[in-house]
């Protein structure tokens, strides 16, 4: 009952106030921190379970329960809250969003931490453009951005920055040697499952959230329409933008080799089935801090065929576009003809072990923990 009712009363903070204020337990508060990322994982009734939906539910619950431990009162808001104006004294502000420059004028003695999950706004921005540039040069049309980043200040500003990727997603980044990369954790456990590789060989997985172009999305379906005898599988929520659906209702509605599924729940029997028959996951993104949904359909095996701007390092362990051109694209596709069933297999085992190893949620919450001890009192 008490749990229950704690969560109304979050809930009904959040709608007055635009932010909950969670207590650490059994100690005399030490301070105050400030976190401006997501309120969904603190909003949750008793019988309701966090999202899978995005690993950033369990990455924002374990920054506050960190803060928790530590013995600090935690006021948490959304980062796209523009409205919250700091009325009170922190020992900490985080954000994962463009507040910090607005924060600061507030904040007297915080110490202030960006959590960096995008490549910087400059690249990110200039990135899309050119995609969207070049869509128009080949087929006439413009299409609306979808993934554009406010111009922010919130990394030069921040006394510390942590973030996911690699080297590449670090580089595009004023100062490089500014960023601690941690590991970003899978939001759900998944297992390896046993695939007809003479079958899935044939099959490539598109798994996205918002932003075709901006992902790749266009350069697939011009590729994959002329490959009548290759499958693409595409899980997102493509139809939300209108334009993209509009120029290519054929290529995604109308081509026997090109499945369109739309949004798929990545715990659901129909997910499985989905990433069971495929043997490759495809994603010539042109942006990211590194992709969750790269790391989804690896730990379930799939192999990568990634463009490097997606933050993932794979090794040996698939194909990395170096250029996301439509000949480059093909020229890996001509790459998975090549390699045989066992050879499929083993590097597939050697994919699972890799990311299920190296991102879990007990490695992320392990790696924060080393990170934040340097760093709070």
């Amino acid at each position: 009952m008490k749990n229950t009712i704690t969560a109304y009363w979050r809930k009904i903070s959040k709608r007055l106030f635009g932010s909950i204020t969670l207590h650490p337990q059994g100690v005399k508060p030490r301070g105050r921190v400030l976190i401006s990322y997501i309120l969904e994982p603190f909003l949750l009734l008793p019988h309701e379970k966090l999202s899978t939906r995005h690993s950033n539910y369990f990455e924002c619950k374990t920054i506050v329960e960190y803060f928790l431990n530590k013995g600090y009162i935690v006021q948490v808001i959304d980062a796209r809250n523009s409205a919250f104006i700091p009325k009170k004294k922190y020992s900490y502000v985080l954000d994962i969003g463009h507040n910090l420059e607005r924060f600061k004028p507030y904040l007297k003695e915080a110490v202030t931490i960006h959590h960096a999950t995008t490549s910087y706004w400059k690249f990110n921005n200039t990135a899309e453009f050119l995609r969207l540039s070049a869509f128009k040069q080949r087929n006439g049309e413009y299409l609306k951005p979808q993934r554009g980043l406010p111009e922010s200040k919130n990394f030069e500003i921040a006394d510390f920055v942590f973030g996911f990727g690699n080297e590449h997603t670090v580089n595009t980044f004023p100062e490089s040697n500014k960023i601690t990369l941690l590991p970003q954790s899978l939001p759900a456990i998944f297992y390896l499952p046993k695939r007809d590789w003479n079958e899935a060989q044939h099959h490539f997985l598109w798994l996205s959230g918002g932003g075709a172009v901006h992902k790749g999305l266009d350069l697939l379906l011009e590729i994959f329409r002329s490959h009548p005898d290759l499958l693409l599988h595409i899980c997102g929520p493509v139809k939300a933008e209108k334009d993209f659906v509009s120029f290519y209702r054929k290529e995604l509605f109308e081509t026997p080799n090109i499945i369109y599924h739309g949004r798929v729940d990545i715990e659901s029997e129909k997910f499985k089935e989905i990433h069971t028959k495929c043997g490759f996951i495809i994603y010539p993104s042109c942006s990211e801090g590194q992709s969750g949904a790269v790391l989804v359909a690896m730990s379930t095996g799939l192999i990568p065929i990634i463009s490097k701007e997606t933050g993932v390092t794979i090794g040996n362990k698939g194909y990395i576009l170096q250029k996301s051109f439509i000949k480059d694209i093909e020229e890996a596709l001509k790459w998975t003809r090549k390699l045989t069933p066992i050879t499929l297999e083993d590097m597939s085992k050697k994919v699972y072990t890799k990311t299920t190893d190296t991102y879990g949620q007990k490695q992320f919450a392990t790696a924060l923990k080393e990170y934040f001890d340097a760093i709070v009192q």
